[in-house]
């Protein structure tokens, strides 16, 4: 099927918001949106990405007895924060923001956490398996499901070791 330009367009349509790090907010409901750490789906290299800090509250927000509730005035800051979402785009241009600045913005007491632009370099080609990322992903993630997985991988990878040294 061949897609005509009008269909690419259409599909590309605020594009430049994709890549906000802001808060997205449907009446009551406000979720943070962290596109720095996904920024391969971006085709950009991805880092280590920065704790979340997840706001209990908005996630325990009960319905119930706040029909007249004024959402617009309770969410307020992350309005404004919604407002300015074009000043916060995670991208692939140079960053001139130390890592020390970006552990302080981190930090869950500070105001300013993730008030930064995610940036990163382009990706060519696929992530190197001694990357610094892919480390701390292999450590961090829940790899398998079952044993069966894990021998299966373990297998796989024996055989590529195997075949890189030309036996």
């Amino acid at each position: 099927m061949k897609l005509s330009p009008t269909y690419l367009e259409y599909c590309t349509v605020g594009k430049e918001i994709w890549r906000t790090v802001a808060p997205l907010i449907c009446f009551h409901i406000v979720e943070k949106h962290y596109p720095d750490r996904v920024m391969r789906q971006f085709g950009m290299q991805q880092h280590i990405p920065l704790d979340v800090n997840t706001d209990e509250k908005l996630h325990s927000i009960d319905l119930r007895g706040q029909g007249q509730k004024n959402w617009e005035h309770s969410h307020a800051p992350h309005i404004e924060l919604w407002q300015n979402r074009r000043e916060h785009i995670a991208s692939a241009d140079p960053q001139t923001i130390s890592l020390a600045q970006i552990r302080e913005l981190a930090k869950p007491e500070s105001e300013n956490r993730r008030e930064y632009i995610a940036s990163a370099d382009p990706q060519v080609g696929l992530i190197d398996e001694n990357d610094e990322y892919m480390k701390w992903y292999r450590r961090i993630t829940r790899r398998f499901i079952s044993p069966m997985g894990a021998l299966i991988d373990a297998m796989t990878s024996s055989l590529v070791r195997i075949r890189e040294l030309g036996y």
